[in-house]
């Protein structure tokens, strides 16, 4: 006991550059049980939890719903999934959907109950959306593992696949406790909010890398090519994960084949890199480097196949499979014409 109190009191006396350094193989939820183990444990957890994730918890009083919902996505992780990661319990599903729902019942008035709805699911979901993106590195992509996945399943992500399983679980659950059309329309309404939040940010920091390294002139240290390179990796897997767990959702009610097609046109699409030269003028058309092809190939693809599953166990998407195939289709043309490419300007891009 007294050398396991030494190790305990070595650990926290650790800097903070290691406990990091750590955290990096730990996920998310082994982080927050073991902020449960003492207060010493508790302040080392938090500030790991702040420096890793950008989350806040050391005054849980301040907002104790956000709190409830950080600590029950910990608890589905540890206990609402097998060892391999390929199963869910739903027991513990239904168990947490039923907690979460009535804290937000009870935090609603018995009248105008809309707008309390409305806040509670808006926070639920900046949450949920946002730890399908907590850890990629612990989240490998399904190919990663498996190379050829079922064509008649579609293999999300594990965290993507719990949060989906979880919002199918919980939305039934607020149906039953408030009516069902606001419910509907209010929870449709910000789940796309938030995928549409996550997919301009992603968006967003891509061309700002872009941007930058256009601007980079050569030649340019490996230490600062490794770092560009590691943030574009790391840029483009977020995205396909997010992709992923869009897929994922689109297996359920929670997102219809024409929801994706227009998350598709007006959202996922502007995130291929499209850009013109300095050298070329106003009549010259758009180039694409061919890295930002192969992508989107590979983007079209995952899309593609979430539209063939669902349509062979719902037979309701064959309209929205066609046109991914007519994307996909654009996409191979663009690979294959080399008037349409150009390449990179830069050596890490």
């Amino acid at each position: 006991m007294c050398a396991l109190q030494a190790d305990s009191i070595m650990l926290f006396k650790l800097p903070l550059e290691l406990l990091l350094r750590v955290s990096q193989q730990l996920a998310f939820d082994d982080i927050f049980y073991f902020a449960t183990c003492s207060r010493q444990a508790q302040s080392v957890a938090h500030q790991l939890m702040w420096h890793k994730y950008g989350i806040d918890l050391t005054k849980p009083r301040l907002n104790s719903y956000s709190h409830l919902v950080h600590s029950a996505v910990a608890f589905l992780h540890r206990h609402a999934t097998t060892s391999s990661n390929i199963q869910t319990n739903s027991p513990t599903l239904q168990g947490v959907a039923n907690r979460l729902a009535v804290e937000i019942y009870d935090r609603s008035p018995s009248r105008n109950w809309e707008p309390c709805l409305d806040y509670y699911l808006d926070k639920t979901f900046f949450i949920l959306l946002d730890h399908v993106l907590r850890d990629p590195a612990l989240d490998p992509l399904p190919e990663d593992i498996v190379p050829k996945p079922p064509k008649t399943e579609y293999c999300p992500t594990h965290m993507g696949r719990l949060m989906t399983n979880f919002l199918a679980t919980l939305y039934p659950t607020l149906t039953a406790m408030f009516e069902t059309n606001p419910v509907d329309a209010i929870h449709h309404r910000l789940l796309i909010t938030h995928l549409n939040r996550h997919l301009d940010s992603l968006t967003q920091r891509l061309n700002s890398y872009h941007r930058n390294s256009f601007q980079i002139k050569l030649p340019i240290s490996t230490a600062r090519l490794r770092s560009l390179r590691i943030l574009n990796q790391s840029l483009r897997r977020g995205f396909r994960v997010l992709v992923r767990f869009i897929g994922t959702l689109a297996q359920t009610d929670l997102l219809s084949p024409a929801d994706l097609h227009v998350l598709t046109q007006q959202r996922i699409l502007t995130f291929f890199l499209v850009h013109r030269p300095s050298s070329t003028t106003n009549e010259c058309p758009w180039h694409q480097p061919i890295e930002e092809i192969e992508f989107k190939m590979t983007v079209m693809t995952d899309l593609i196949q979430a539209m063939s599953c669902r349509q062979s166990s719902r037979c309701d998407s064959g309209k929205e499979l066609q046109r991914f195939i007519s994307l996909l289709t654009e996409s191979i043309s663009s690979l294959v014409d080399p008037k349409t490419i150009t390449l990179p300007s830069t050596p890490f891009i």
